[in-house]
């Protein structure tokens, strides 16, 4: 089954009074009355964080650039071209997401839609969303005597992951209009657990716990890191292997400049560096084959500097990954990922951020969005033992 037969696509009909590339959308209730103050997004994410957490909880919403457009007291709202929707075809993502929420009314719906050259209309009715959570635990992680300390699920409708919830805690909590959906949770240290809803209206909540298996990297814990191998590419800082690294703490970033959370992660990474490089840390960002040449990337990155990162270029070291399919090493053989630094470090979400102490030994993963203070008290940790 294609794609755009899995997901529910966007109605919408050529307009030749909206602009080339653009969409004008009207969304209504079930009732038929039009829904003011509805935002509309290419990606959603529900953030359920402890009061303490430098993040804030509640439903955070991604538009493709410029702020997340909202519908006007009519129901009515004009997506620019690129905004949410590209504004040309694309053979190599021929369908895109498009997350319309109102979220103190809790009505929302997720359809899919085909970019196109031409300006386009159309309605959308929103429905009740459904309260989705449960509990997060790893069977195999804990006879390792590890603990998941952290968690996530996504939500999985045809071929598209519109929606996500982020936690500080091993659990998951997120709203989801009726329909068929593919939870896949996880955690830093786990690879994926997965349940399957079916979503009737008018549910008000449900509850799935999902058990997630230890991955690569959990069973790293305490253990030498794997050496930097199968690179493709270095940006002007050069080449360095594990071994040159001993006597200083080493993040390992794995990141891909399709990855919005990997590109916000950035300035967050360099505060690090500018506070403890001089003190004996190492950065390194390890891009996976996204792209395929440091040309490529260092053209990402020169835009992401103007429009993210304050015009400075990353200040430590960045790597290309291969894309070559690889097993990951200790699982069955039908555990592979697409390159080799990935696969030997079992990289199955992006970002994640690996620390490492002097001896060359892997302390723990972590993630820098949620609690930069103690990520900073880890590093000092290790910055002051021998």
């Amino acid at each position: 089954m294609k794609a755009r037969e899995q997901a529910v696509p966007l109605e919408l009909k050529r307009d030749a009074k909206v602009a080339k590339g653009g969409v004008r959308l009207t969304v209504m209730d079930e009732a038929g009355q039009p829904v003011a103050g509805a935002r509309i997004a290419r990606f959603a994410r529900w953030d359920d964080f402890r009061p303490s957490a430098p993040m804030d909880s509640g439903l955070v919403m991604f538009s493709m650039k410029g702020p997340v457009p909202r519908t006007g007291k009519r129901g009515t709202v004009t997506l620019k071209p690129g905004q949410i929707i590209p504004g040309k075809p694309s053979k190599s993502r021929p369908i895109w997401p498009i997350v319309v929420i109102h979220e103190e009314r809790k009505l929302g719906a997720i359809r899919s839609v085909l970019p196109a050259t031409a300006g386009r209309s159309g309605k959308l009715t929103l429905q009740p969303l459904t309260r989705v959570r449960g509990k997060l635990t790893s069977t195999s992680l804990d006879k390792l005597g590890q603990t998941l300390h952290d968690g996530r699920a996504e939500a999985l409708i045809g071929k598209l992951w519109p929606i996500l919830s982020l936690s500080d805690r091993p659990r998951y909590e997120l709203f989801l209009p009726p329909g068929k959906v593919t939870l896949r949770g996880g955690s830093e240290d786990t690879f994926s657990g997965w349940k399957k809803l079916n979503i009737k209206p008018g549910q008000k909540s449900i509850n799935v716990d999902i058990d997630l298996p230890a991955n690569r990297i959990a069973r790293l814990i305490g253990k030498r890191a794997p050496e930097f191998r199968n690179i493709v590419g270095w940006n002007k800082f050069g080449p360095t292997t594990m071994k040159a690294l001993r006597g200083k703490v080493v993040v390992l970033d794995f990141w891909s400049v399709y990855c919005g959370p990997c590109v916000a992660c950035m300035p967050l990474l360099m505060k690090l560096h500018d506070t403890y490089h001089a003190k004996g840390l190492e950065i390194i960002a390890i891009h996976n084959d996204d792209v395929k040449t440091w040309k490529e990337l260092d053209g990402h990155c020169r835009m992401f500097a103007k429009d993210y990162w304050g015009g400075r270029e990353l200040p430590f070291r960045v790597a290309i990954d291969n894309g070559d399919r690889t097993h990951i090493p200790g699982f069955p053989k039908r555990f592979v990922l697409y390159g080799h630094m990935t696969a030997n470090y079992g990289i199955w979400r992006l970002p994640t951020t690996i620390l490492i102490d002097k001896q060359g030994r892997v302390v723990s993963t972590f993630d820098v969005r949620i609690d930069p203070k103690q990520v900073a008290k880890r590093i000092e940790r290790l910055l002051r033992r021998p």
